[in-house]
C-alpha cells in the first residue's frame, strides 16, 4: 500500500511540473504577445460577421449555455488582404453571463469600421484591442504556482 501512494505521488509531482511549466509558457507567451501589440500600427478594417456563439457544456447531468462570440473583420496591408477573428490576445473566454459579450457586440456590430491593431513582421496577426489584457495572465500565473506547489 505505500509503495502504491508513493508512486501516486511521484506520477502526481511530476504531472504537476509538466502542468506548472506548460501554463507558465502560455501565461509568458500571453504577456509577450500582448506586451508587443501596443506598438503595433493600425489600419482601418471592415467588420464582415458579429454573432453570439452559444457553447453547451455538460456538467454532471445539466447543460449550460456558456456564451460567446463570433466576430470577423477584414483589414488590408501593404495591398494584401486579411481576414481575423481575434478580438483580444488570449481570446474572449466563455462565460455563463451573456452581459459581456452583448458589448462586444454592441462595440463591433457587422458593417463597422474598426481599428485593427496588426504585428508589422506578421502582418496576417491582429487584433482589435490591443495591449496587455491582464486578466488572461492572471489566469494562468495561479495554476502554475499550484502546480509547482504540489
Amino acid at each position: 500500500m505505500w509503495l502504491q501512494n508513493r508512486k501516486f505521488r511521484l506520477i502526481l509531482g511530476i504531472v504537476s511540473v509538466i502542468g506548472a511549466i506548460f501554463f507558465f509558457n502560455k501565461a509568458l507567451d500571453i504577456h509577450k504577445n500582448t506586451d508587443g501589440s501596443e506598438k503595433w500600427p493600425y489600419v482601418e478594417g471592415k467588420v464582415i460577421k458579429s454573432k453570439p456563439a452559444g457553447l453547451v457544456r455538460k456538467r454532471r447531468g445539466t447543460m449550460p449555455i456558456l456564451y460567446g462570440v463570433d466576430i470577423r473583420y477584414t483589414y488590408g496591408v501593404n495591398g494584401l488582404e486579411y481576414t481575423s477573428d481575434v478580438v483580444l490576445i488570449g481570446g474572449v473566454t466563455p462565460a455563463d453571463s451573456s452581459e459581456i459579450y452583448e458589448r462586444y457586440l454592441e462595440r463591433y456590430p457587422k458593417g463597422s469600421i474598426v481599428k485593427v491593431y496588426y504585428n508589422p513582421a506578421r502582418p496576417e496577426n491582429a487584433v482589435l484591442e490591443s495591449g496587455v489584457m491582464g486578466d488572461k495572465i492572471i489566469i494562468y500565473y495561479p495554476f502554475t504556482l499550484i502546480l509547482a506547489a504540489l
